[in-house]
């Protein structure tokens, strides 16, 4: 006998509340999303990705190029992601 639970309005909140605060781990969560349900293979490169993205976000950082190979989710971190979690001014 199994037994599945939908999660609680205070573990939803909460989670919401990372995703708001954390980019990485954003990006970790509409990855299935914009890939078509792709698994996320997670490497360092995409934790340092989202650190400089979160520093353009904080404003710490006015400009930024990112030099990665092909492939590497530069593309869905700063041209997909970024845009949605930019506060709206």
């Amino acid at each position: 006998m199994s037994r599945s639970r939908a999660p609680s309005a205070d573990h939803r909140a909460v989670f919401d509340a990372i995703l708001r605060t954390d980019f990485y781990a954003f990006v970790q969560a509409i990855f299935p999303i914009v890939s078509g349900g792709s698994q996320l293979m997670l490497n360092w490169h995409i934790e340092a990705i989202a650190a400089a993205l979160s520093k353009v976000m904080r404003c710490e950082i006015r400009r930024l190029i990112i030099t990665v190979p092909p492939r590497s989710l530069k593309s869905i971190c700063a041209s997909v992601a970024l845009p949605v979690c930019v506060p709206k001014t």
